[in-house]
């Protein structure tokens, strides 16, 4: 599939277009509607790893929400806070944020892609990228 085909694909039906990427690179998707999709993923030592994909007008937006979770900021610790920002220097593909799920403070790895650049192959990329990365992190 071309680019421009696949911008057309994500842009008109997001839940054809997920499930057909991640068939691409060998995936099932476990969850998928007009606006967000779930992967899951075995890692090491028996965990599983979510991944989110939100879709946004121009954009979609990767989330792997990490098992460190906190019920409020004040009970983050400052050295793990400070290391996710180091971390975020380093790191090629996403970032670390804090995200308000539920009633906790999640880390998660995320990464923000415009729909005209993202294809395929890139797509595999940035999937595999933010699964490892969450993994390393609770390793």
């Amino acid at each position: 599939m071309g680019i421009l085909d696949f911008f057309n694909l994500l842009s008109s039906d997001f839940k054809k277009a997920v499930p057909a990427m991640a068939k691409e690179n060998g995936w099932t998707v476990s969850e998928v509607n007009a606006d967000r999709a779930i992967l899951e993923f075995q890692t090491g030592k028996g965990r599983t790893q979510t991944l989110y994909i939100l879709k946004y007008p121009d954009t979609l937006e990767f989330s792997v929400p990490s098992a460190a979770a906190y019920n409020s900021l004040d009970e983050i610790p400052d050295g793990l806070a400070t290391s996710m920002l180091k971390r975020n220097d380093e790191l090629q593909t996403g970032f670390w944020a804090l995200e308000e799920i539920g009633q906790q403070w999640v880390f998660s790895v995320m990464r923000n892609e415009e729909l005209d650049r993202l294809h395929v192959e890139n797509f595999g990329k940035i999937v595999e990228a933010l699964v490892e990365e969450c993994d390393r992190f609770e390793r």
